[in-house]
């Protein structure tokens, strides 16, 4: 039972940990794409 409740905390930490990291890569990209716009803006200027 307690082999159990140890893999059970694994798979779910392991779930919650890949989501973080995908918001966290999502956030970068957007930063990324954001700034390329303005430069581009600012450039026709």
């Amino acid at each position: 039972m307690k082999l159990l409740i140890f893999f059970g905390g694994v798979l779910v930490g392991s779930l919650l940990g890949m989501t973080a990291l995908c918001l966290v890569q999502i956030n970068r990209d957007s930063e990324e794409e954001l700034r390329r716009v303005e430069e581009k803006h600012n450039a026709k200027e």
